[in-house]
């Protein structure tokens, strides 16, 4: 039996257009920033809170919650670039978020979830808004975080 052997020169591989596509997902925010400028003004905030999906009883744990009359739970998310799973996605985003809604904590508080993400495609960002929007969760783009910093620190108690 003789071994084979590869007389294969590696470094000269042509590149994959897989390896030259665009990333599969969005970026997920950066939230570091605002929370830090937050805690510097003294804004009252929870960082990396764990919490309990009602009925389904599943753990989630947000960037940070503030309350302003309900919990609200910030949640970054690097969604698919595909159409099909984003919406996926954030049809279980909805899920979860309505859940937290309809079903208030042991303590009778009721929760919300803002999902941070950044959606290229208009189109998309429309979509999974308005999906979000009829679950009850509210989308805020990337770009949009400076004035959400703001608007936490207006109302946040």
């Amino acid at each position: 039996m003789t071994s084979s052997r590869c007389s294969c020169d590696w470094s000269r591989t042509p590149s994959s257009s897989a390896a030259n596509a665009a990333p599969r997902r969005t970026p997920k925010p950066d939230l570091a920033p605002i929370v830090r400028q937050l805690q510097r003004r003294n804004v009252p905030i929870q960082r990396r809170p764990e919490v309990s999906v009602p009925v389904l009883d599943a753990p989630f744990t947000a960037d940070f919650a503030f309350q302003n009359g309900a919990r609200n739970l910030v949640k970054a998310v690097g969604l698919s670039r595909d159409e099909d799973n984003a919406l996926e996605e954030a049809s279980d985003l909805g899920s979860k978020g309505l859940l937290f809604v309809k079903h208030p904590g042991p303590d009778g508080a009721r929760s919300k979830l803002i999902v941070v993400a950044e959606i290229d495609d208009p189109q998309l960002r429309q979509r999974v808004d308005r999906l979000l929007s009829d679950h009850e969760v509210r989308l805020v783009e990337a770009n949009e975080l400076l004035s959400f910093a703001a608007e936490i620190e207006r109302e946040a108690h």
